[in-house]
């Protein structure tokens, strides 16, 4: 017996669930996604997933669109902000400082034009797709699910049980604060602040549909359904208190106002309201029982935290309206197109005052302003910025009047959800910046509220363009697109597999050098670098592999190719400094006393100091530069800077010592000594410096 063919139209089905279950799939494995395997431990896989998710459900879409010879297009009132903001993005993309970084993204950030196309994609998926009853159920349950385990992993590393293999390569984790699955307690903070006002939600529709059903004399959803709701709703708050992320505090608290709000403008809902104070209530009495039994060391109570909320003369809240206030001032040179798309690490050399280091305290040099706002006004100027708003306002304005004039049960409910989660969301970005592990599913709500929020209205917004079917060209068209979406796909597709190539390499090279193998370690990185040379951080990597190698081995080839990846990097990246700072270091390195390699170096740091004129640590380091050079008056002059610009910095005070003993100027090398040991009381070569000062003067007294 013949088996039956497939007919076009199962196949175009097929393809539209595949589409479906992309979102799905994101939405569930997005916030679980790892590489231990990877140097990225987090970010990395998040953004991997993201791509091919977006790759397979924008092909399977456009597939069963083709299949059926009818393209279908749902309107909404965000389609034209959408429009200007890629259009403005993919200008400063062009413009930028840096197109390759506005283009894909600083590394592990990946905040450039592409993600913000995969964004876009994901809503329109969402609008599309997202059309009935069932797939929103099971888009939810992804939501809820995922959410539930991250939730549980952020519980058990409050009570100090690290159940991820962390490592120290992204940065380390700070055991006081849960990160969970993100590796960041503001990221997982951010991804919270969807996730609860979705649960919520959740719960609210089950108890007003219960009770609805209940007057009907209808079956309902069973009650272990709404009490494992409960549960991971207060799963998740615990999880929000222990990373004592105070935007997201603030996010979720105006999440869970708005969401009451709307609730109680069409009535009904008064158990509903009741029932949600449940899993918070649940969350205080399970964090207080988590203080009582963990083993995590703690920093300050949660109480206190919040308590310093408004507290902004210090800490992280002072840093970042000092960020805020002298970004503003930059805006001026690039008012309409900005900087380029996560092009603020390129930005800061032009943007850090005389005074960064004193105000600062912290030592990373930030690459984000820590507000949305900003941020875009930044790297897109004040015309992506405008559509930036206006996208915002167009949501807003449709999802809530949606909202309140609904009747159904579940759009009403649902909308009111993800409005609030929406709102929280982007209030905590504020004091952030958005990240690829989260970012997707805000996009992904949006276009689930969106969608919800044409209601009637939504065939009506359909646009349709049938293909001619029946003639001799429409299967070679059709061939044609299907080939060409997957010769897309495919160049895609090989281009994440590069990403993640570079990203073990490089996670081979630490882990050789990591245990003492430095010239194990070189091949690795060089590997790296060659599968993805236009990332500036890879050939600065394999530079600096090899910069170790010739210290082991004092091999001139070694110095030779250290050199020449550090280049490299300045190639790709001439704004970002570090990789300067490791071709001088070989210079240096090269330079047993004097000659050319100093003066080499002495150049490099030279020209660090003309994109970043208030770089302390090339002000120091081209003060030592020149003291071993001898030029010991250019030296003073270059580590006086140094000492102004960071006053806390003992090194800096202890070379300004010796180069103003070797000038003569004793008094002044004294004070300068005194300083450096005031600051680091076991200071050695300060201990040295002023000891030979003393007996210089006690021989000179004796002599007298």
């Amino acid at each position: 017996m013949a088996e039956r063919r497939m007919t076009k139209d199962e196949a175009a089905s097929y393809c539209e669930k595949t589409a479906v279950g992309s979102l799905i799939v994101l939405a569930a494995l997005l916030p679980l996604a790892l590489n231990p395997y990877g140097n990225a431990f987090f970010e990395s896989p998040k953004m991997v997933l993201l791509r091919l998710a977006v790759m397979v459900g924008v092909l399977a879409w456009c597939l069963a669109m083709l299949l059926r010879l009818r393209f279908v297009w749902i309107k909404t009132p965000l389609d034209w902000p959408l429009a200007a903001l890629i259009a403005g993005a993919s200008v400063s993309t062009v413009l930028a400082i840096n197109p390759h970084v506005s283009f894909y993204g600083q590394l592990n950030r990946f905040d450039g034009l592409l993600s913000l196309v995969c964004y876009v994609a994901l809503f329109y998926l969402a609008v599309n797709l997202i059309t009935s009853r069932r797939r929103l159920a099971r888009l939810v349950a992804a939501f809820l699910g995922a959410s539930a385990l991250v939730s549980v992993v952020a519980v058990l590393e409050r009570l100090g049980l690290y159940v991820l293999p962390y490592t120290t390569g992204v940065g380390g984790i700070d055991p006081t604060r849960s990160s969970s699955t993100y590796g960041n307690p503001l990221y997982l903070g951010a991804y919270l602040t969807i996730a609860i006002p979705i649960g919520l939600g959740t719960i609210a529709y089950l108890v007003a549909e219960r009770d609805a059903a209940a007057t009907r004399k209808e079956g309902h959803a069973p009650n272990v359904l709404t009490a494992s709701v409960l549960a991971i709703v207060s799963v998740q708050l615990t999880a929000l208190v222990s990373t004592n992320g105070r935007a997201a505090w603030l996010g979720a608290g105006t999440a869970f106002v708005i969401l009451t709000l709307l609730l109680i403008m069409r009535g009904g809902f008064n158990r509903s309201l009741l029932v949600l104070f449940v899993p918070l209530l649940a969350a205080l009495a399970l964090y207080g029982m988590i203080q009582t039994f963990s083993t995590a060391p703690t920093a300050e109570s949660a109480a206190s935290r919040a308590g310093s909320i408004a507290d902004l003369s210090q800490g992280t809240a002072f840093n970042r309206l000092y960020i805020w206030k002298m970004t503003l001032p930059a805006l001026a040179d690039r008012p309409l197109f900005g900087y380029g798309l996560d092009s603020y690490l390129e930005m800061f050399p032009k943007l850090r005052p005389r005074d960064w280091y004193r105000a600062v305290k912290e030592n990373a040099i930030p690459d984000k302003p820590h507000n949305d706002l900003l941020q875009v006004a930044a790297g897109q100027g004040l015309i992506g910025l405008a559509a930036y708003l206006a996208l915002l306002a167009a949501f807003f304005r449709s999802a809530v009047r949606a909202a309140a004039r609904s009747r159904a049960l579940l759009q009403r409910v649902a909308l009111a959800a993800l409005v609030a989660a929406a709102a929280g969301y982007l209030l905590q970005l504020q004091a952030s910046f958005a990240v690829i592990g989260v970012a997707p599913l805000f996009w992904i709500a949006a276009g689930i509220a969106t969608s919800l929020g044409q209601g009637r209205e939504r065939e009506r917004r359909r646009i349709q363009l049938s293909l001619a079917a029946g003639t001799a060209a429409t299967p070679l068209l059709q061939a044609s697109i299907a080939a060409g979406l997957v010769v897309a796909f495919a160049w895609g597709a090989f281009g994440l597999g590069k990403s993640l190539a570079s990203d073990v390499y490089v996670r081979l090279g630490q882990k050789q050098a990591g245990e003492g193998h430095a010239l194990a370690a070189v091949p690795y990185f060089e590997k790296a670098a060659a599968v993805n040379p236009y990332e500036t951080r890879f050939p600065m990597l394999a530079g600096q592999a090899n910069e170790e190698a010739f210290v082991r081995t004092r091999d001139s080839a070694y110095a030779e190719k250290a050199i020449s990846y550090s280049r490299s990097a300045q190639a790709a990246d001439p704004y970002f400094m570090e990789p300067y700072f490791r071709e001088a270091s070989v210079y240096r390195y090269m330079a047993s006393s004097g000659g050319g390699p100093l003066f080499n170096a002495a150049r490099v740091y030279e020209t660090i100091l003309s994109m970043d004129p208030y770089n302390q640590d090339a002000h120091f380091n081209l003060g030592i530069t020149l003291y071993d050079l001898k030029f010991y008056a250019k030296a003073a002059r270059t580590l006086e800077t140094a000492t102004d610009l960071k006053p806390d910095d003992g090194e800096a005070w202890a070379a300004l010592g010796a180069a103003y003993a070797k000038e003569g100027r004793t008094a002044e090398a004294r004070r300068a000594l005194q300083s450096a040991l005031r600051l680091d009381p076991g200071h050695g070569k300060a201990k040295e410096q002023m000891q030979a000062l003393e007996e210089t003067r006690t021989a000179g007294g004796s002599k007298t």
